[in-house]
């Protein structure tokens, strides 16, 4: 009895994720389920860093819209340049949501304007 070998060769190509660049004067952006748009800016938002437990309120949040997810913003505020990881929750008197999908980034910073330029 001949015995056949079939050979399977499977390609595995990684999926390669491109972090968003930001810089400090970036904003965070989310989608925010309420039932009013009062509702969702009424809501403290806490942003964890780089795979942080501790969650830090975020300031400057603006919302938007007519109707529910609302879209809300808010400063990405300061971090060292390289790649950083965030998420946010929604925070009311009830208690806090579960947390957002991760967002990855890289802080770049632009270099401050030469100064005093002149002819020598």
């Amino acid at each position: 009895m001949k015995k056949t070998l079939l050979a399977l060769s499977f390609v595995i190509a990684a999926n390669v994720v491109h972090a968003q660049s930001a810089t400090p004067g970036s904003r965070y952006a989310w989608d925010q389920p309420a039932s009013t748009l009062a509702e969702a800016s009424s809501y403290t938002y806490r942003v964890y860093n780089d795979g942080s437990a501790t969650g830090t309120n975020i300031a400057g949040v603006t919302c938007t819209g007519g109707t529910s997810p609302f879209q809300c913003s808010a400063p990405i505020g300061l971090y060292t340049p390289g790649g950083h990881t965030a998420n946010i929750t929604a925070v009311n008197a009830t208690g806090e949501s579960l947390h957002s999908n991760v967002f990855s980034f890289v802080m770049v910073l632009v270099p401050a304007a030469p100064l005093n330029f002149r002819a020598q």
